[in-house]
C-alpha cells in the first residue's frame, strides 16, 4: 500500500505541475493580482467593490494578508510529498493518526477525482478562451453548469485526500486555513465576474451552486 500511496501523490502533484505551467488559469484574485496588479474594465474605469478595495490595501497589509497566507498555503500543499521523502524527519515533527487500510484507499479515490475535476475543467475552460488581459467569457456550460468553481472544487477534494492518507493534525489546521483563504478569493472573484457580466452573471449565479 505504501507504494501505492507513492506513486500515486507523485503523479498527482506531477499532474498539477503541468498543469499549472502549460495550462494556467489566470485569476483576477490570484495573490500576484491583488498585490501588484491595478484592476481596470475594457472601458478603462476601475470597477468598484470588495476586490478594488483589497487592491487599494497598503503594502503591509497586503503582506500580512495576502502573501504571507500565501505562502503558508504553498508549504501546507507541498507536505504531503515532504511526508514522502522524509517520513522519519516528519513522523517527530508532524505525528500522524493511524489510517485503516479502507482510509487510505478512499484518499486515494478522492486524490485521483480530484485530480481528474481540475485538470478537465481547466482543459475546458482554456479551451473557450486564453483569459489574457481583458478576454474573459462567461462560462457556463459542461461541468460549469454543475459548479461555478470546479477547478477549486476539484482541489478542495484533492486535499481531503491527501488528509486522509496524513492524518496530520497540523496538516488538518493546515488544509483548513487553505479552504477559507481560497473561498475569500472566490468572493473577491465573484465580485468581479458580478461588475463584468451582469445580469447573465447572476442568472446563472441563482441557477448554480458556487461548490457543489
Amino acid at each position: 500500500m505504501a507504494i501505492i500511496v507513492t506513486i500515486v501523490i507523485i503523479a498527482a502533484y506531477l499532474s498539477l505541475l503541468i498543469e499549472l505551467v502549460f495550462f494556467p488559469v489566470p485569476s483576477v484574485a490570484s495573490t500576484y493580482q491583488l498585490a501588484y496588479q491595478p484592476l481596470e474594465s475594457s472601458k478603462g474605469s476601475e470597477f468598484k467593490g470588495e476586490l478594488v478595495a483589497v487592491r487599494s490595501w497598503s503594502i503591509l497589509k497586503k503582506i500580512f494578508l495576502l502573501v504571507v497566507p500565501a505562502l503558508v498555503n504553498v508549504s501546507v500543499f507541498l507536505l504531503p510529498i515532504a511526508f514522502i521523502f522524509f517520513p522519519l524527519l516528519l513522523q517527530k515533527t508532524f505525528p500522524m493518526f493511524q489510517s485503516p487500510t479502507w482510509l487510505l484507499v478512499l484518499g486515494i479515490l478522492f486524490v485521483f477525482l480530484g485530480r481528474l475535476l481540475t485538470f478537465a475543467s481547466a482543459l475546458r475552460l482554456r479551451k473557450e478562451n486564453s483569459q489574457e488581459g481583458d478576454d474573459f467569457r462567461l462560462h457556463d456550460k459542461s461541468i460549469f453548469q454543475l459548479s461555478r468553481n470546479p477547478i477549486l472544487l476539484g482541489m478542495y477534494i484533492m486535499v481531503l485526500g491527501l488528509f486522509l492518507i496524513f492524518p496530520s493534525t497540523i496538516f488538518g489546521l493546515g488544509i483548513i486555513f487553505y479552504i477559507f483563504y481560497m473561498h475569500f478569493k472566490v468572493l473577491l472573484e465573484e465580485d468581479f465576474l458580478g461588475h463584468h457580466f451582469g445580469k447573465p452573471y447572476f442568472d446563472y449565479k441563482t441557477k448554480t451552486r458556487r461548490y457543489l
